[in-house]
Protein backbone atom coordinates (compact mmCIF):
# COMPACT_ATOMS: atom_id res chain seq x y z
CA UNK A 1 0.00 0.00 0.00
CA UNK A 2 2.76 2.46 0.89
CA UNK A 3 4.94 1.49 -1.97
CA UNK A 4 3.48 4.51 -4.51
CA UNK A 5 3.48 6.97 -1.91
CA UNK A 6 7.57 6.42 -1.72
CA UNK A 7 8.61 8.70 -4.62
CA UNK A 8 9.79 12.05 -4.11
CA UNK A 9 6.51 14.60 -4.06
CA UNK A 10 4.02 11.91 -3.45
CA UNK A 11 1.15 13.20 -1.05
CA UNK A 12 -0.46 10.44 1.65
CA UNK A 13 -3.17 12.23 3.16
CA UNK A 14 -5.89 11.36 5.24
CA UNK A 15 -8.77 10.22 2.19
CA UNK A 16 -5.99 7.69 1.10
CA UNK A 17 -5.61 5.80 4.39
CA UNK A 18 -9.37 6.06 5.29
CA UNK A 19 -9.69 4.83 1.69
CA UNK A 20 -7.35 1.54 2.37
CA UNK A 21 -8.75 1.45 6.17
CA UNK A 22 -12.10 0.66 5.03
CA UNK A 23 -10.85 -2.35 3.10
CA UNK A 24 -7.82 -3.90 5.29
CA UNK A 25 -8.48 -4.73 8.78
CA UNK A 26 -4.71 -4.79 9.68
CA UNK A 27 -5.07 -0.77 8.70
CA UNK A 28 -7.73 0.05 11.22
CA UNK A 29 -5.57 -2.27 13.66
CA UNK A 30 -2.12 -0.29 13.71
CA UNK A 31 -4.62 3.39 13.75
CA UNK A 32 -5.87 1.78 16.59
CA UNK A 33 -2.54 0.57 18.46
CA UNK A 34 -1.47 4.14 16.86
CA UNK A 35 -4.46 6.01 18.81
CA UNK A 36 -3.52 3.81 22.52
CA UNK A 37 0.15 4.23 21.85
CA UNK A 38 -0.09 8.76 21.31
CA UNK A 39 -2.37 9.49 24.46
CA UNK A 40 1.26 9.56 26.12
CA UNK A 41 2.25 12.35 24.16
CA UNK A 42 1.96 15.93 24.67
CA UNK A 43 -1.10 17.54 22.94
CA UNK A 44 -1.80 13.68 21.89
CA UNK A 45 -5.70 15.59 21.36
CA UNK A 46 -4.06 16.34 17.47
CA UNK A 47 -3.01 13.01 16.85
CA UNK A 48 -6.03 11.47 18.13
CA UNK A 49 -8.33 13.68 16.31
CA UNK A 50 -6.78 12.69 13.15
CA UNK A 51 -7.26 9.00 13.41
CA UNK A 52 -10.44 9.65 14.32
CA UNK A 53 -11.39 10.97 11.44
CA UNK A 54 -9.69 8.88 9.61
CA UNK A 55 -11.40 5.57 10.80
CA UNK A 56 -14.89 7.63 10.81
CA UNK A 57 -14.32 7.89 7.02
CA UNK A 58 -13.11 4.36 6.47
CA UNK A 59 -16.23 3.25 8.40
CA UNK A 60 -18.49 5.81 6.46
CA UNK A 61 -16.96 4.35 2.65
CA UNK A 62 -17.52 0.75 4.14
CA UNK A 63 -21.11 1.38 5.03
CA UNK A 64 -21.45 2.99 1.03
CA UNK A 65 -20.12 0.17 -0.33
CA UNK A 66 -21.63 -2.83 1.48
CA UNK A 67 -24.30 -1.32 3.59
CA UNK A 68 -22.95 -1.98 6.65
CA UNK A 69 -19.49 -2.36 8.90
CA UNK A 70 -17.98 -5.52 7.89
CA UNK A 71 -17.79 -7.63 10.72
CA UNK A 72 -14.34 -8.48 11.26
CA UNK A 73 -13.78 -4.35 11.24
CA UNK A 74 -15.84 -4.39 13.89
CA UNK A 75 -14.19 -7.01 15.67
CA UNK A 76 -10.46 -4.66 14.96
CA UNK A 77 -11.80 -2.05 15.90
CA UNK A 78 -14.48 -2.30 19.21
CA UNK A 79 -11.68 -3.71 21.71
CA UNK A 80 -9.60 0.07 21.29
CA UNK A 81 -13.19 1.91 21.34
CA UNK A 82 -13.67 0.21 24.89
CA UNK A 83 -10.63 0.63 26.18
CA UNK A 84 -11.09 4.69 25.10
CA UNK A 85 -14.49 4.45 26.39
CA UNK A 86 -13.66 2.93 29.82
CA UNK A 87 -10.30 4.93 30.08
CA UNK A 88 -9.46 3.03 32.86
CA UNK A 89 -6.58 4.98 34.30
CA UNK A 90 -6.62 8.76 33.02
CA UNK A 91 -3.07 10.04 33.64
CA UNK A 92 -4.16 13.38 33.47
CA UNK A 93 -7.50 15.35 32.50
CA UNK A 94 -6.53 17.00 29.45
CA UNK A 95 -5.22 13.45 27.97
CA UNK A 96 -8.02 11.37 29.50
CA UNK A 97 -10.92 13.67 27.47
CA UNK A 98 -9.44 13.40 24.31
CA UNK A 99 -8.83 9.75 24.60
CA UNK A 100 -12.19 9.30 26.07
CA UNK A 101 -13.52 11.54 23.04
CA UNK A 102 -11.72 9.45 20.62
CA UNK A 103 -13.86 6.70 21.59
CA UNK A 104 -17.25 8.74 21.95
CA UNK A 105 -16.79 9.65 18.66
CA UNK A 106 -15.87 5.93 17.59
CA UNK A 107 -18.70 4.08 19.27
CA UNK A 108 -21.77 6.68 17.32
CA UNK A 109 -19.88 6.09 14.21
CA UNK A 110 -20.13 2.26 14.38
CA UNK A 111 -24.02 2.61 16.28
CA UNK A 112 -24.99 4.99 13.09
CA UNK A 113 -23.59 2.46 10.65
CA UNK A 114 -24.40 -1.29 12.06
CA UNK A 115 -26.79 -2.88 14.03
CA UNK A 116 -24.87 -3.85 17.31
CA UNK A 117 -25.95 -7.58 18.72
CA UNK A 118 -26.47 -7.21 22.72
CA UNK A 119 -23.69 -8.31 23.91
CA UNK A 120 -21.40 -5.60 22.15
CA UNK A 121 -24.20 -3.13 22.46
CA UNK A 122 -24.27 -3.67 26.56
CA UNK A 123 -20.35 -3.37 26.49
CA UNK A 124 -20.13 -0.18 24.72
CA UNK A 125 -22.64 1.91 26.99
CA UNK A 126 -21.38 0.08 30.23
CA UNK A 127 -17.64 1.38 29.04
CA UNK A 128 -19.05 4.70 28.57
CA UNK A 129 -20.79 4.77 31.88
CA UNK A 130 -17.67 3.26 33.57
CA UNK A 131 -15.46 5.87 31.84
CA UNK A 132 -17.48 8.53 32.62
CA UNK A 133 -17.44 7.50 36.28
CA UNK A 134 -13.64 7.13 36.53
CA UNK A 135 -13.48 10.98 34.70
CA UNK A 136 -15.51 12.59 37.05
CA UNK A 137 -13.88 10.74 40.00
CA UNK A 138 -10.42 12.15 39.04
CA UNK A 139 -11.53 15.32 38.40
CA UNK A 140 -12.55 15.51 41.98
CA UNK A 141 -9.63 14.13 43.10
CA UNK A 142 -7.21 16.38 41.23
CA UNK A 143 -9.03 19.71 42.01
CA UNK A 144 -8.43 19.75 45.43
CA UNK A 145 -5.19 20.49 44.51
CA UNK A 146 -5.55 23.21 41.93
CA UNK A 147 -6.48 27.07 41.75
CA UNK A 148 -10.16 27.98 41.54
CA UNK A 149 -9.76 29.27 37.29
CA UNK A 150 -8.21 25.67 36.58
CA UNK A 151 -11.26 24.35 38.22
CA UNK A 152 -13.83 26.42 36.43
CA UNK A 153 -11.71 25.10 33.05
CA UNK A 154 -11.53 22.01 33.81
CA UNK A 155 -14.89 21.48 34.98
CA UNK A 156 -16.50 22.71 31.56
CA UNK A 157 -14.43 20.08 30.31
CA UNK A 158 -15.50 17.56 32.02
CA UNK A 159 -19.59 19.14 32.10
CA UNK A 160 -18.65 18.46 28.34
CA UNK A 161 -17.78 15.31 28.10
CA UNK A 162 -20.48 14.09 30.09
CA UNK A 163 -22.82 15.35 27.88
CA UNK A 164 -21.10 13.76 24.74
CA UNK A 165 -20.92 10.00 26.31
CA UNK A 166 -24.59 10.68 28.14
CA UNK A 167 -26.25 11.35 24.31
CA UNK A 168 -23.51 8.39 22.44
CA UNK A 169 -25.22 5.69 25.63
CA UNK A 170 -28.64 6.68 25.15
CA UNK A 171 -28.05 6.54 21.30
CA UNK A 172 -26.38 2.91 21.72
CA UNK A 173 -29.47 2.07 23.49
CA UNK A 174 -32.18 3.67 21.72
CA UNK A 175 -30.75 1.22 18.72
CA UNK A 176 -32.48 -1.95 19.96
CA UNK A 177 -36.78 -1.02 20.68
CA UNK A 178 -39.31 -3.09 22.90
CA UNK A 179 -41.33 -5.79 20.18
CA UNK A 180 -44.38 -3.39 19.64
CA UNK A 181 -46.15 -6.99 18.67
CA UNK A 182 -48.28 -9.20 20.62
CA UNK A 183 -50.37 -8.44 23.82
CA UNK A 184 -47.99 -8.41 26.39
CA UNK A 185 -45.51 -5.81 24.42
CA UNK A 186 -48.13 -3.18 25.13
CA UNK A 187 -48.01 -3.73 28.49
CA UNK A 188 -44.70 -3.64 28.83
CA UNK A 189 -44.25 0.21 26.80
CA UNK A 190 -46.57 1.34 29.20
CA UNK A 191 -45.17 -0.38 31.94
CA UNK A 192 -41.22 0.68 31.31
CA UNK A 193 -41.94 3.59 29.20
CA UNK A 194 -43.00 7.02 29.98
CA UNK A 195 -45.84 8.74 28.16
CA UNK A 196 -45.22 11.63 26.65
CA UNK A 197 -49.26 12.35 25.18
CA UNK A 198 -51.82 13.24 27.40
CA UNK A 199 -53.77 10.41 28.55
CA UNK A 200 -56.70 12.00 27.73
CA UNK A 201 -56.17 10.41 24.18
CA UNK A 202 -58.22 8.08 23.13
CA UNK A 203 -56.55 4.51 23.30
CA UNK A 204 -57.50 3.22 19.71
CA UNK A 205 -55.89 6.74 18.24
CA UNK A 206 -53.50 5.74 15.37
CA UNK A 207 -50.42 7.31 16.62
CA UNK A 208 -50.34 6.39 20.14
CA UNK A 209 -48.39 3.09 19.49
CA UNK A 210 -45.28 5.39 19.50
CA UNK A 211 -46.47 7.49 22.54
CA UNK A 212 -43.81 6.55 25.03
CA UNK A 213 -40.15 7.96 25.55
CA UNK A 214 -38.00 5.40 26.72
CA UNK A 215 -35.20 2.54 25.80
CA UNK A 216 -34.78 -0.98 27.37
CA UNK A 217 -32.07 -1.33 30.19
CA UNK A 218 -30.14 -4.40 31.22
CA UNK A 219 -29.29 -4.26 34.96
CA UNK A 220 -25.79 -4.04 34.19
CA UNK A 221 -26.15 -1.01 32.30
CA UNK A 222 -28.85 0.41 35.32
CA UNK A 223 -25.83 -0.56 38.15
CA UNK A 224 -23.31 1.49 36.04
CA UNK A 225 -25.37 4.65 35.28
CA UNK A 226 -26.40 5.29 38.97
CA UNK A 227 -22.38 4.43 40.17
CA UNK A 228 -22.20 7.56 38.17
CA UNK A 229 -24.79 9.43 39.84
CA UNK A 230 -23.24 8.24 43.32
CA UNK A 231 -19.77 9.44 41.72
CA UNK A 232 -21.16 12.88 41.53
CA UNK A 233 -19.97 13.22 45.49
CA UNK A 234 -20.79 16.63 46.94
CA UNK A 235 -20.25 18.91 43.73
CA UNK A 236 -23.12 19.25 42.44
CA UNK A 237 -22.46 21.44 39.53
CA UNK A 238 -19.83 18.66 37.45
CA UNK A 239 -22.81 18.33 35.61
CA UNK A 240 -24.17 21.87 35.50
Amino acid sequence: FLRPFAVPGARLGRSELAAQASKDVAMVRSLGRLSQRNIRLPCSQHSLSFTAAVLVEALTLQTHRKGTVDERTLQTLLPFVVTACRNKKPKNLEGGVAWQNWGLVLASTIVETSVLAPEPQKLLVTSVLHGLTQQRQAFTKAMKKKSSAAFVQNRDSLSLLLSNGMIVALTILSQEPLPLSGADSKVTIEESRLPILSSLIPSNASFTSNAYCGCSMDKDILAALLKLDESEGGDGNTCS
